[in-house]
This record gives structure tokens, sequence and C-alpha cells, in this order.
């Protein structure tokens, strides 16, 4: 497989309309199994531009813990942004919100999130996905 290195700062601006945009359609194509966010910033507005063009069978992204439910928060896209400074990331009632119905929730961590596509939901129902627990998947969780 041919690996390719782009070194470029991810902002959704550099999705939508730049470079970085052009050469992931180029590269994944319209769909992908997975995508995993995880930029200590603005990671919801990057996920919610990336997924108007690309659609992923499970989506990962960075929960911010410090913001409880029922709280919707997400760390806006700033040029001027500098990593450290405030609250990151965005809340799980946030990433509900932007993701729902298309995605389901999965699993919730204190640090990450795992949604699966609506369509997909029905293969998990009555499964049991992960070792450390024996209670049978139900969607939605």
């Amino acid at each position: 497989a041919d690996i390719q290195l782009l070194k470029q700062y991810v902002t959704p601006r550099s999705i939508e309309d730049g470079e970085l945009g052009a050469l992931l359609l180029e590269w994944i194509g319209r769909s992908v199994d997975v995508v995993k966010i995880d930029i200590d910033s603005y990671d919801c507005m990057v996920l919610q531009v990336l997924l108007r063009t690309v659609e992923a069978a499970v989506v990962v992204l960075e929960s911010q813990p410090v913001v409880p439910a029922p709280f919707k928060f997400a760390r806006q896209y700033t040029p001027g942004y500098r990593r450290g400074i405030g609250l990151h990331g965005c809340s799980l009632s946030y990433q509900l919100r932007m993701l729902h119905p298309k995605y389901m929730l999965l699993l919730y961590t204190e640090h990450d999130t795992v949604f699966v596509h609506s369509r997909l939901a029905p293969l998990l129902h009555g499964r049991r996905p992960f070792r450390w627990t024996s209670a049978e998947l139900r969607l939605p969780v």
C-alpha cells in the first residue's frame, strides 16, 4: 500500500475549500469505514465539514467530559485559535444533536464517543461487540 504524507494544519476551510479536501476525495473517495477526529480544538466543526462529502460507517470523536448533558458545547473554528486556551472539542449532547439520526451512539467513554451509521445499527442489535461486557447491544443506546 502507498503511504502519502500531507503536513497541513487541519481546519474546516482546508477540508471544504482547500488542498486537503481535494486530496482526501482523491485518496479515499466518498466513503470510508472509520473516521477518527482528535485534534484538541474544533473537532466537531471539522467533522461536520468532512461528513458533507464523505460518508463513514463509524465515527470516533473526542468528547469533552467537562460539559455534562444536557448542555451543548463545541469549540468553533476561528483562525486565531491557539490550542490550550479554554475548552476544546465538543460535548456528548452536541455530538448527538449534530449526528442524529444519520449516526447512532454506540459507545461513550470519558474521552471518546463512537457512533455507527444508522444503516448498520440493525446488524449490531442483540450482539455482544465488546469483550468487557456480557450485555447485548441495543440501539439506540
